[in-house]
């Protein structure tokens, strides 16, 4: 049949082109749109930029492909005879999802080796992360911090209440008394790792050999006299082979031991059940996780 309107070949390329770059840019929106706001961490939109961009690559390649393939060499009718068109559809979205994935696991590879994903090294002390790490457009100044999360054999928790109406978080500032967990900040030279060894024997005077992998992450913006600092946490896990062993905190500096109220071995249960501020309130529930064992997707973001 003729057409009723001769169509130059330079403009039925640029047709095609134009209907490729169109699905392109909106099947790399929809990705993004995915990958940017299933994942449960803290992220910028950059971050889930290089996995769209492969994912949506990879895709439209796979699929013209796979395209080419259906009509010149499989032929599924000889094989699964009606059902061909459903084997063939469901081929395809198995590809489709391994592509996702694998765009996901991009994604999640580069945050780990980023500064704000994964355990990064840090080699700052909380003065100079104030000054090096604030920049021109107004970035709040960052503090690098290590803490612990000490369970004994019989799965009680330690914590500290400080009683602080200095610093607070701007969230809710009438709150001055927190339960936390041992730890404190970056020195210069130091990995977190090394960072949490040494403030468990300085805070609490117990000793370990070595610690695991960092097992969680929390960003919190807390308002100090000197104005708003972000700070960047790192949480280890510490499992003793004792029960509620003494403590010593005659190593904490004289600002500390000033506003330290109590020490106490948390049972998991009354941790689960009360109503004191615990900071931050997820860890409650990651040191039940933590007890329970089974899989975990580690580190997690611990949220205020």
């Amino acid at each position: 049949m003729n057409a009723l309107v001769a169509v130059p070949k330079e403009l039925e390329l640029l047709y095609n082109s134009l209907r490729y770059l169109a699905g392109g840019l909106g099947l790399g929106f929809v990705i993004w749109c995915l990958y940017r706001l299933l994942p449960n961490v803290k992220q910028r939109w950059l971050h889930a930029l290089p996995g769209t961009l492969f994912a949506t690559a990879v895709w439209l390649v796979g699929a013209t492909v796979y395209s080419m393939y259906l009509q010149n060499v499989a032929d599924y009718t000889v094989t699964y005879g009606s059902l061909g068109g459903i084997i063939g559809a469901m081929i395809f979205f198995f590809f489709t999802a391994m592509i996702f994935l694998y765009g996901a696991e991009l994604n999640a590879a580069l945050m780990e080796q980023g500064e704000d994903g994964g355990v990064p090294e840090q080699d700052v002390s909380d003065e100079a992360a104030m000054g090096k790490l604030a920049d021109a457009d107004g970035m709040l100044p960052r503090r690098p911090g290590a803490r612990l999360i000490v369970i004994d054999h019989a799965g009680n928790v330690l914590l500290f209440l400080y009683h602080d109406d200095t610093v607070f978080d701007p969230g809710s500032p009438d709150v001055v008394d927190n339960w936390v967990t041992p730890g404190g900040g970056i020195e210069p030279g130091e990995t977190p790792k090394q960072a949490a060894l040494r403030e468990l024997a300085e805070e609490t005077g117990l000793t370990v050999p070595e610690l695991g992998d960092c097992v969680a992450r929390r960003n919190i913006t807390l308002t100090f006299p000197e104005g708003d600092v972000l700070l960047q946490e790192h949480y280890f896990v510490v499992r003793l082979n004792t029960v509620m062993p003494a403590i010593n905190t005659s190593g904490q500096s004289e600002s500390e031991l000033s506003i330290l109220r109590e020490v106490r071995w948390w049972k998991l249960a009354d941790l689960l059940s009360t109503e004191e501020p615990i900071k931050p309130p997820g860890l409650p529930d990651l040191a039940a996780d933590l007890q329970r064992g089974g899989e975990m997707t580690l580190p997690i973001w611990l949220e205020d």
